[in-house]
């Protein structure tokens, strides 16, 4: 009897220690810190520094010394504190190129924790508002000759100033023929899930297509594969001439691409950045200039990549919904850096010398949309365009003979193969109206080698008219990157110049909730230096 009381007795305080103990309770007070159950250890000495620091010639002593009667660091706390030096312009909501990111915060969260306090509009100083680019981003000037090919930009600037080859390829790229493009801009990306920012409802002129009325259609392009008499023949995938992945399927379809031109849309961020990455890295040479082919490939994919940049900048949508062009962005993108606006024009004039070797087969082509005077007048402007007098240079634009000779005929079917691997990874854009401009003009600039390449002119003879309405709307679209390139060093050379004086506010602005949350993520923005603790 004796031991069942013990027993019980042990058992009820047992039972009441555990209660009371605030490690076991079911309340919701609160746990002991960390650092109580950390051992009672004192903390490491902090230790002493002297002698010489490493790989400079001072020693510890003398900047401590220097640093020791503030004066030096007084001054460098005032000059932080300035209007100039404590406000910072970022982009901190850009996206990780690297991998998918779950931010932690916002802007609600206010300063001083992982939120940002943005600066107040009225903050700003006025001068700032309409930033124009610092020297370290002057738009250079470009002169002599271009590397790979036998002309000059100033011939190039020379030959596109009275506007006679600009406004040929204008007027070209709005006749029927031109304007419209055979594509499948819905066709999914075969290398990785993608999530599509956009569809044909959110409308023209953003990140979706306006796609064409069946009315538009001419009748004699309305069968899936045309017949001869439509001078338009269908794909030929398995001949070793077609240099692109092709999109002849039921999915394709036609846009017009006056109704959805190139310019800013909002797409930005990490999907941007993988399709340009895996453009270079995978698709690109190892040693872009080794040889001659090699150089000519990189230079191509980077006058691509520099012309996409000057539409975006020159179109571009602004915080206050308003268009124009962003001579800021194209300062520090692309103006600064020559051999990018060279690469240009050297694509340029690479897309002129196919043309102009076409030329025999696209002046008598039969332009057929079934409007005979439409028809008559692509022929007279095509014509007018090869005309030899248009000549940008004393001799040939481009020596096309010089490549893929001796040892390096090898690289023809690896040029090739490279060209058909951009074509798939141009499915991988997720904004569809980059899709469709982007596919345009790979298969413009393939179309282009593939009849400088061409050994038999009945390869050129076999051309089908998407491939020449890509070769002359990529033409059409490099002559505006020049004239962009040239207008954007006016516009910084003139101190009258302000950005409000172009700005356009009857273009259409994004209005779904996707496009304005892509909008406010590319936009950088004004912080004070002061309100971010770390």
């Amino acid at each position: 009897m004796k031991a069942i009381l013990i027993c019980g007795l042990i058992i009820s305080l047992c039972l009441f220690s555990v209660h009371c103990n605030p490690l076991f309770s079911e309340n919701t007070s609160p746990s002991p810190s960390p650092s109580s159950f950390a051992p009672k250890k004192p903390p490491p000495k902090v230790e002493e520094l002297t002698g010489l620091l490493d790989d400079c010639c001072c020693e510890v002593q003398s900047v401590d010394k220097g640093l020791k009667d503030d004066r030096i660091h007084h001054l460098l706390s005032d000059l932080v504190e300035t209007t100039f030096l404590r406000y910072f312009k970022v982009n901190y909501l850009k996206e990780c190129p690297f991998w998918a990111e779950n931010y932690l915060c916002s802007a609600a969260d206010g300063p001083g924790e992982c939120g940002i306090c943005e600066c107040d509009e009225k903050e700003i100083p006025e001068a700032w508002k309409d930033v124009r680019p610092t020297k370290a981003a002057k738009v250079e000037e470009l002169t002599g000759l271009l590397d790979d090919c036998c002309c000059e930009v100033q011939s190039v600037d020379k030959g596109l100033k009275d506007d006679r080859i600009h406004h040929l390829l204008s007027d070209l790229v709005e006749t029927t023929f031109l304007r419209y493009f055979k594509v499948n801009y819905l066709k999914e990306c075969p290398f990785w899930a993608e999530n599509y920012l956009c569809s044909a409802a959110d409308g023209p002129g953003e990140c979706g297509i306006c796609e064409c009325d069946e009315k538009e259609i001419p009748e004699a392009w309305k069968d899936v594969r045309p017949t001869k008499a439509a001078n338009i023949q269908g794909w030929e995938e398995e001949n070793e001439d077609v240099w692109i992945c092709q999109d002849d399927t039921e999915d394709t379809m036609y846009v017009n691409l006056q109704a959805n031109p190139e310019r800013f849309t909002g797409y930005s961020g990490g999907n941007a950045t993988k399709i340009w990455t895996m453009i270079y890295q995978d698709n690109c040479f190892p040693d872009p200039h080794e040889c001659f082919e090699q150089r000519v490939f990189y230079r191509l994919i980077s006058g691509l990549h520099a012309s996409t940049t000057a539409h975006i900048c020159e179109t571009f949508h602004f915080p206050d919904k308003t268009w124009g062009p962003n001579l800021d962005m194209f300062a520090w993108r692309l103006g600064a850096f020559p051999d990018r606006m060279k690469n240009i024009y050297f694509t340029f004039v690479y897309l002129l010398r196919a043309a102009n070797k076409a030329a025999p087969f696209l002046t008598e082509y039969a332009y057929n949309t079934g409007n005979s005077n439409e028809d008559a007048k692509v022929n007279k402007l095509i014509n007018e365009l090869l005309d030899p007098s248009n000549s940008l240079c004393s001799s040939e634009t481009f020596d096309e003979s010089v490549m893929f000779q001796g040892e390096r005929a090898s690289l023809k079917r690896e040029f090739m193969n490279k060209f058909r691997n951009i074509s798939q990874i141009m499915d991988c854009v997720s904004c569809q109206t980059c899709k469709v401009h982007a596919k345009l003009q790979i298969l413009g600039i393939a179309t282009a080698t593939k009849i400088l390449m061409a050994e038999d002119f009945n390869v050129i003879r076999n051309l089908q008219h998407n491939e020449i309405s890509s070769l002359i709307n990529t033409l059409h679209k490099f002559s505006e990157s020049i004239h962009i390139i040239n207008n954007m060093r006016e516009r910084q050379r003139d101190p009258t110049w302000s950005i409000s004086q172009e700005k356009d506010n009857k273009i259409s602005t994004p209005t779904t909730k996707q496009q304005q949350q892509q909008q406010q993520q590319i936009t950088t923005t004004f912080v004070s230096a002061n309100t971010l603790l770390a």
